[in-house]
């Protein structure tokens, strides 16, 4: 995060940076799978054609972070990102039929919530200048996290597979 917020300093293109992040990735997966250091499954068209919707949004979804981290202070996005969970859970419990939290667990949300808040509150404040790219990372990352879980455990790629896979589909 405070590594972005340099780059993002450095080199203000939040576009650019994100293909350059996710192209890296992409590369450093499949050379190393390539000299063996790591397992990683071929890539198949039929394969990425299935992953490219999940990981087209995924690439939306990281360049509005980059977008609020360039745009605001760090603390913002802290808070934004401890927001996440709260629509992560309701949109499992909805689309994938799983079960909702328990009472501890939504009691452990609303605490990590309300310390991000509080650390904001006690340091700079909240800082926005660009409410949408808040907006759409909020919508986006909950919807996200629930499509690529479910297109995860359907994939039968290994963990590194997985990587390349959204790494490539994204670029």
């Amino acid at each position: 995060l405070v590594v972005n917020k340099w780059a993002l300093k450095e080199f203000p293109f939040v576009w650019t940076l994100t293909t350059l992040q996710f192209g890296f990735a992409a590369l450093a997966t499949y050379l190393a799978g390539r000299l063996g250091l790591i397992e990683v499954d071929a890539l198949e068209l039929k394969r990425l054609m299935k992953f490219f919707p999940a990981a087209g949004m995924f690439f939306i979804t990281i360049t509005a972070g980059n977008a609020v981290v360039a745009t605001s202070n760090v603390d913002t996005f802290i808070v934004m990102r401890s927001v996440v969970p709260i629509p992560c859970a309701i949109l499992e419990a909805l689309i994938l039929k799983e079960p909702y939290p328990p009472p501890r667990s939504w009691a452990g949300l609303a605490t990590v919530l309300l310390g991000a808040i509080g650390y904001c509150l006690a340091n700079q404040g909240l800082l926005v200048e660009s409410a949408s790219w808040v907006v759409l990372y909020l919508v986006l990352m909950p919807l996200d996290g629930v499509l690529i879980k479910q297109l995860v455990s359907a994939s039968g790629l290994s963990p590194w597979g997985l990587v390349l896979y959204n790494n490539v589909c994204a670029l």
